[in-house]
C-alpha cells in the first residue's frame, strides 16, 4: 500500500486556511491541559514566508476599506445622492461592478462586513473571503512559489546570464532575499559601467 503524506504547508482554499496541521503551541494558564492551540496570524505567516511586515495585509486592508467605506457606506448613507464615483479612488472603479460581493452581519460599527470572491478559476461556485481570509488566501498561494523556486534555482547556473529571460513591465526588486542582494550587485555593476563609459568619452574629449 502506497500512502501520500502531504507536507505542512500554509494552503489557499477557503476551507484550508486555517487548517489544522498548522497549528502553534503554547503552554501556561490556557484551561484544564495548560495547553493553548492557535492558528498562525497574517503577521506571522508573513514573516514565516521572508516578507516585510504587512507586505500582504495593508494592501488588502487598503482594498477591503476602499469598497467598504467608499463603495458602499457613504454612497448608500449620504443625503445629497452622491454615488462611489463621488467618494471612491479613480483607480478603483472598475472593482465596484466587477467584484463579486457578500455581506455580513458585525456587533460593531459599520455593522457589516464583506466578502470578495476569488477569481472563478473554472470553478463551479464562488468562494467569497473576508479581509483575514483573504490575506492568509493569498499567503497560502504564494507559498507555491518559494517551492518552484527553490527546485528550479539550481538550473540557473546551468546557463549563461545574459541568456535568462526577464519580463518587460516587471519589478525584479524585491525588498528581501536574494533579490535584495543581486540588485545591489545590479546597482553596483551599473554605476561601475556608467562611470567607465564616462571616462572614457572624457579621454576621447580630452
Amino acid at each position: 500500500t502506497v500512502k501520500t503524506v502531504k507536507a505542512n504547508t500554509f494552503l489557499a482554499s477557503l476551507s484550508k486556511i486555517d487548517d489544522d496541521r498548522m497549528l502553534k503551541c503554547s503552554t501556561g494558564e490556557c484551561g484544564r491541559t495548560n495547553i493553548k492551540l492557535e492558528h498562525y496570524s497574517i503577521s506571522e505567516r508573513e514573516r514565516m514566508m521572508g516578507f516585510p511586515p504587512s507586505y500582504v495585509s495593508r494592501p488588502l486592508q487598503n482594498l477591503f476599506n476602499e469598497i467598504m467605506t467608499c463603495a458602499i457606506l457613504q454612497p448608500e448613507t449620504s443625503a445629497d445622492g452622491k454615488t462611489y464615483r463621488d467618494f471612491m479612488d479613480r483607480r478603483f472603479w472598475h472593482l465596484r461592478k466587477k467584484l463579486k460581493l457578500q455581506h455580513y452581519p458585525k456587533s460593531e460599527k459599520p455593522y457589516f462586513e464583506i466578502g470578495i470572491a476569488t477569481p472563478i478559476e473554472n470553478k463551479q461556485k464562488l468562494a467569497f473571503f473576508t479581509e483575514e481570509q483573504y490575506s492568509k488566501h493569498l499567503i497560502g498561494m504564494g507559498f507555491s512559489i518559494c517551492v518552484v523556486e527553490a527546485l528550479l534555482e539550481g538550473l540557473v547556473d546551468l546557463f549563461a546570464k545574459d541568456m535568462l529571460r526577464t519580463y518587460e513591465g516587471c519589478d525584479y526588486s524585491f525588498p528581501w532575499e536574494p533579490y535584495l542582494s543581486n540588485h545591489r550587485e545590479r546597482q553596483k555593476e551599473e554605476e561601475s559601467a556608467t562611470q567607465s563609459a564616462n571616462e572614457e568619452r572624457q579621454m576621447r574629449e580630452d
